[in-house]
């Protein structure tokens, strides 16, 4: 046993990363120490006779649904420790071995060219029978075997190696920690912070686990839609974001009085699930739809919440759990890849779309006047609702969250309708963080608060909604005035000259006609350099038109680098409506905002300008003139305080917030 904690397993869970590492094949190593609680029964080695999985312990699990390959499981009792060969409808003993065990031992089983050998306490033991099949896999599932041969026990200190490890290293770094970026590590779970939610994968590779009851499932009633007239409810409840993104008229439309989906007293379940409903979790963050810039708006304020003792899990995909580094290690992490996977989510989506949502919206779109574009959307659309809807109702049924703090759901709907589901059973709250600028309309939909920046926002809301708000900052742009990463830029008041322009795109309405006019301006400066950053929804295949006219060059185009990265080293910051621009004024960076959207009191204005001679004009004197530039930094200053409040101490006002809410 190794450092400051351990897992403990009861029996009848299991720990779910994937079913195989499939860059660990024929060669590999698992290591761990273990304090098994219960005896197993003690196998024949074979490689003819199946084995019945009951009454094993796995300490390592199996999932293979493959005839040629197979994986490895390991079975660790107080009487013995046991290798098995698992493929589909196979289960084989490869190297079993009797041995007392009452206090906590390590083990490693080494596979060298598919054969098994078994070290204790750094010795080696003995070797086990070499597997007939092609390729032997190392598993990533730990506590079981499918739905019995659960481990009852202790467990601390799981490495997996990529490669066969000598005696010498295992009994040389048994009894020390690592560091996570050892060659060859695949997996490395400490279990310095564990829980009953998930296991934090120490190495770079973000192989956390899932820790699953094996009874846990969806709640029933989970794929009931209520009707009414000619709409269906999932169509009804949606229908402003239909219209917002898909729609160009507007659609017939029944009554509205139809009934929610509800778990009724005739269910026969419900008394069940209310009887389990522990809350697990107090906060669980969602994105709703990720992107890498709304990070800040979550990570440090679930870093001051379990700083402050609140339980945090966060959803996050596996494409995007590469930055949960800079989250506090007792922070759970479920992967959003290893819990679809586990509950075979894909596959219950497609039957829930197939079988219940496409019927009904084969009715309702036979009454509307839509064209086949529109209609494809829409389905489209709706298949990723049904994704949605079903890995948030396993995530929620799992982890019983006591609160939701997240960005929005306008493009993830399925996600709100799943917790609306859910609140039959638990009480959960949903709070919603601004994300950016709105007007005309919001992304705060389902929120029981939206947790505003500024005064300014605030009034914008009160005329576009009646969802309940609070003014208290900004997280993510008080995390990085504060942040050393970044490296601001300092304004220098010996610098005479300046010579970096940042151009930030928007996808808005004057988009086109703000880059013509900044292009057409900057043939006054050659001498400038310039770089566009590209909006999320663009790509340089937009800007083509305009590198083939020689009015920009594809270098200049910077899509995925931090764009705080990219202010901190810019002198001046020009742009259209981005909230970018506002936050590089906060950040005291000049900013000229080019045809921003007229005759809308919604849209707060700082320096604009609309024509090449006017902003030829003040590209100039911010160039060159030192008390031109500061004074228009200080009048931005001035604008600022309605539309960020304080930045500072923004993080721990919300974590409060949030804990008195619980």
């Amino acid at each position: 046993m190794l450092g400051s904690g351990f897992l403990h397993i009861s029996g009848k869970k299991r720990i779910f990363v994937q079913p195989l590492f499939e860059e660990a094949q024929n060669n590999f190593t698992y290591e761990f120490w273990v304090k098994p609680e219960v005896s197993q029964k003690m196998d024949i080695e074979s490689l003819d006779q199946s084995i019945d999985p009951l009454g094993l312990c796995f300490v390592i699990g199996a999932e293979c649904n493959s005839i040629n390959k197979a994986c490895l499981a390991i079975s660790v009792g107080n009487n013995g420790v046991s290798v098995y060969e698992c493929s589909e409808y196979y289960l084989t003993a490869l190297l079993v071995y009797p041995i007392s065990i009452k206090n906590w031992i390590h083990i490693a089983v080494v596979y060298t060219n598919k054969t098994p050998h078994l070290f204790i306490n750094g010795k080696f033991i003995k070797s086990g029978l070499t597997s007939r099949k092609t390729r032997v896999y190392a598993s990533g599932t730990f506590g079981g075997l499918y739905s019995s041969g659960f481990f009852t026990g202790s467990l601390d200190d799981l490495r997996i190696w990529a490669h066969a490890r000598t005696e010498e290293q295992i009994r040389t770094n048994m009894r020390r920690e690592l560091d996570g970026c050892e060659i060859g590590l695949i997996c490395y779970w400490n279990f310095n912070h564990s829980n009953q939610i998930s296991v934090r994968d120490g190495s770079p590779n973000s192989n956390h686990g899932l820790i699953v009851n094996q009874l846990v499932s969806l709640p029933e009633g989970w794929d009931e839609v209520a009707w009414s007239g000619n709409t269906p409810s999932f169509i009804y409840d949606n229908m402003d974001i239909l219209e917002r993104f898909f729609i160009s008229q507007k659609p017939a439309q029944s009554n509205s009085n139809y009934t929610t989906p509800s778990l009724d007293k005739n269910h026969k379940n419900k008394q069940a699930l209310v009887k389990s409903t522990t809350h697990h979790t107090d906060v669980l963050l969602l994105f709703g739809h990720y992107r890498k810039d709304y990070e800040l708006f979550l990570y440090p304020v679930a870093n001051r919440l379990v700083n402050n003792g609140i339980s945090v899990t966060i959803l996050i995909h596996k494409a995007a759990v590469e930055q949960t580094s800079k989250l506090d290690p007792r922070i759970n992490i479920v992967v959003a890849d290893n819990l679809f996977t586990y509950f075979n989510i894909y596959d219950k989506a497609k039957n829930f779309y197939q079988e219940v949502l496409l019927a009904f919206m084969e009715k309702w779109l036979s009454l509307q006047n839509l064209d086949p574009k529109e209609e494809k959307e829409i389905k489209d659309f709706y298949y990723t609702y049904a994704i949605d809807r079903i890995g948030t109702l396993a995530l929620l049924n799992l982890i019983k969250p006591k609160l939701v703090y997240g960005i929005h759901f306008i493009l993830n709907p399925g996600c709100l309708d799943a917790i609306k589901f859910m609140r039959q059973l638990i009480p959960i709250k949903i709070f919603l963080i601004q994300h950016g600028f709105f007007y005309e309309c919001h992304d705060f939909k389902g929120a029981d608060v939206a947790i505003l920046w500024g005064s300014f926002h605030e009034r914008i809301l009160r005329e576009l909604s009646a969802i309940p708000s609070v003014v208290i900052g900004n997280p993510k742009m008080e995390f990085i005035t504060n942040s050393h990463t970044i490296g601001h830029k300092q304004n220098d008041s010996h610098k005479s000259k300046r010579v970096n322009i940042l151009y930030i795109s928007s996808p808005y309405a004057n988009s086109k006609k703000n880059i013509k006019l900044f292009l057409k301006t900057m043939r006054n400066f050659p001498k400038l350099k310039v770089k566009y950053k590209l909006h999320p929804t663009e790509s340089k295949k937009d800007y083509i038109p305009y590198i083939k006219k020689g009015l920009m060059k594809s270098k200049q185009i910077a899509k995925k680098k931090n764009i705080y990265k990219l202010i901190s080293e810019s002198d001046i910051i020009v742009g259209g409506f981005s909230t970018s621009l506002y936050e590089a004024a906060l950040l005291k960076k000049p900013i000229i905002q080019i045809l921003p959207p007229q005759g809308n009191n919604q849209v707060p204005l700082l320096n604009s300008f609309s024509s090449s001679k006017k902003l030829k004009y003040i590209i100039k004197n911010l160039c060159s003139n030192e008390a031109f530039y500061q004074a228009m930094i200080n009048s931005q200053q001035k604008q600022l305080e309605p539309l960020f409040n304080s930045t500072h101490g923004s993080i721990s006002k919300i974590a409060n917030y949030i804990q008195d809410a619980l």
